[in-house]
């Protein structure tokens, strides 16, 4: 598999996170598309992040970079290691701000292990 590395990041291009990119593997999150047929099957949206997840771990990437509603950010914090870098605002007119997130796949929560990983508790 090969990435884009050197280019930067599309988010770069207007927001510097440099204190992020240059402290670790980075990667952003772009324009996640899932056919209109399945929005909202309760199976997509879990093997999604799984598979965000494991190409992150097979190639190294520390930190996912993603923008979200602020509306979804209650269930992206289940995740673990979510920090919000940036409130864009309502970017796109529609009402609802907008928020830049750094996903830090090293502190991923007990949920995340649980809900999407499918790991069993060690317990």
């Amino acid at each position: 598999m090969s990435f884009n590395v050197g280019t930067g990041l599309p988010f770069q291009e207007t927001y510097d996170f440099s204190i992020i990119t240059e402290k670790f593997n980075t990667a952003e999150l772009t324009r996640p598309v899932i056919h209109s047929e399945h929005r909202g099957d309760k199976l997509v949206w879990p093997a999604f992040y799984q598979g965000i997840y494991r190409l992150s771990q097979d190639n190294d990437i520390q930190v996912v970079m993603a923008i979200i509603k602020e509306s979804h950010h209650k269930l992206y914090k289940k995740f673990g290691g979510i920090s919000i870098e940036a409130n864009l605002g309502d970017i796109h007119g529609v009402g609802e701000n907008r928020l830049m997130l750094s996903w830090n796949l090293g502190k991923i929560s007990s949920f995340f292990r649980r809900a999407i990983l499918k790991e069993r508790s060690k317990d």
